[in-house]
Parts: C-alpha cells; structure tokens; sequence
C-alpha cells in the first residue's frame, strides 16, 4: 500500500485536524496518480516548509470522481448528480459550511466554473 501526501491550507488545518474535514477533493494530476482505498493518506499544513505540520493519518477508505459544473450548480460525484441536500452534505463532509460556499471556493482557487477531478475519503 502507498503513503500520499497532502498539504491543506490553513483554513483547512482545524477541520482535518479535528476529523469534521474527512474527505477532500482534488483536481487531476498530471502524472494521474490518485490514493486508492487501502493506501494511507498523510494530511499536512505547510507541507514543504518549516512550519509543516501532520493533521492526521489515516487509511483511504473511498475514491470518487468529480465533476463540478458552478455555472450551473451542478455536482456530480462517483458518475451520480447530487440533488440539492446531498450536495449540502457533500461540501459539509469537505469542511464548508454550505454548497456555495464550496462552490464559490472552487471557482476562486481555479479560475473556471467546470472543475474535474477526485474525492479522497479517510
């Protein structure tokens, strides 16, 4: 089993840290590596610096495609449309208070209202 790194934000740090974050969604990378269920994930603050902090460790227990249309609020995950409550639910897993507030989140961190790419449960 293979051990992933990932970096939060700092905004993020508290929510990982206190397990109300368990999941996170990540745009594709280019090498098309993802965590698969089994692999643990190592979730960091300030990763690459001196300041890093581990938040929590811990086993990966899903992996799920994402789709986010925001033009449109539109939140498709493992090939499945999301009606309204799940998607709240969705966005709350992730650590925000509401779907727009993710929604609005993505589109600041990307510039673009299509976002493709996974979710990570632990």
């Amino acid at each position: 089993m293979a051990i992933f790194l990932l970096n939060f934000k700092k905004e993020f740090a508290p929510r990982v840290e206190s397990g109300e974050k368990r999941q996170t969604i990540r745009h594709n990378r280019k090498d098309g590596k993802r965590p698969q269920p089994g692999d643990t994930v190592k979730a960091y603050t300030g990763l690459r610096t001196r300041s890093a902090r581990l938040l929590r460790a811990a086993p990966v227990v899903e992996l799920l495609s994402v789709r986010m249309h925001l033009d449109d609020h539109v939140i498709v995950v493992g090939g499945r449309k999301l009606d309204v409550d799940e998607a709240e639910e969705f966005a709350k897993a992730d650590g925000f208070a509401c779907r727009v507030d993710m929604e609005f989140w993505f589109y600041s961190q990307y510039h673009t209202y299509d976002f493709e790419g996974f979710c990570v449960r632990w």
